[in-house]
């Protein structure tokens, strides 16, 4: 069990829960430096996360010893570990989750800048949603769909942690419905030319992803994608290998950087050559 979810466990009781704010307040400003500020909402059921008055995270779980420059750092060190972003460009966040990545992608690409977050978990993107308009993110613009190999529906689990949720072709007692789109169709709906960065983390559906993008691949300039065969556990990563296969095939230059820890090894690097 890691850190934060220690303390959700000391903190999730009737009797310890009102000094949760105040806890976090404290060990962001011991860890990161920085005084934040949880404020718990009964409207929408989430805690919202400030830093110097400007909102950074909105969740149903708190977020702990977060702040913007944690974020950013920790983008980086995934995301963006081999190349930059250029300003004024169009990046796809598929797979936005609460918007955690979004919101620097937001401050990088800058006011004449897009940043399509997509995020096909209803729940999930109620966070994202909330994130980006009382955040006044103007320049993001937060998509409820799920990414795939064709259009029409899929279904996506519902767990509590929302980051492990997986999109399957097959119904289930707890699992949300919801609208698919490829690629192709999502960039030629949007009118996008050009996408400076892509970003992709969707919990095992990257192959079928691919088989949506035959046009849109040519205007991709950059892009990171986690390749879940850590989900399997299988050693062989046939996923990493057709991604990097698929890519290379079509003019880019594609990095793996190896890590012992399995998501960290997930992710691939690619740039168009």
């Amino acid at each position: 069990m890691g850190k934060k979810d220690q303390l959700n466990k000391i903190f999730n009781n009737g009797i310890l829960r009102p000094f949760l704010p105040i806890a976090n307040k404290i060990l962001t400003r011991l860890r990161r430096g920085v005084w934040t500020s949880l404020l718990y909402n009964s409207a929408t059921n989430r805690y919202e996360l400030y830093e110097n008055g400007k909102l950074i995270n909105v969740d149903k779980i708190p977020a702990w010893l977060s702040s913007y420059s944690y974020l950013k750092s920790t983008l980086f060190r995934i995301n963006l570990k081999t190349f930059g972003i250029d300003t004024d460009g169009i990046i796809l966040d598929i797979g936005a989750g609460t918007g955690t990545e979004a919101i620097v992608f937001s401050e990088m690409v800058g006011p004449n800048g897009k940043v399509y977050a997509i995020e096909a978990h209803p729940e999930t993107f109620f966070s994202l949603k909330t994130t980006m308009e009382k955040g006044n993110y103007k320049n993001v613009f937060p998509c409820q769909v799920a990414i795939g190999g064709k259009n029409g529906f899929i279904y996506i689990q519902n767990q509590s942690n929302h980051e492990k949720n997986a999109v399957s072709k097959e119904e289930s007692d707890d699992s949300f419905k919801v609208s698919l789109i490829t690629v192709d169709d999502f960039v030629e709906k949007h009118n996008i030319k050009s996408i400076e960065f892509l970003k992709v983390n969707i919990e095992g559906a990257e192959l079928d992803m691919i088989e949506g993008m035959a046009n849109s691949i040519h205007i991709i300039k950059k892009a990171a994608i986690s390749c879940h065969d850590f989900l399997s556990n299988d050693k062989s990563m046939p996923i990493m290998n057709k991604i990097r296969s698929y890519f290379e095939q079509n003019g880019f230059t594609v990095t793996h950087i190896p890590n012992q820890h399995p998501v960290m090894n997930s992710w691939l690097y690619i740039e168009k050559k």
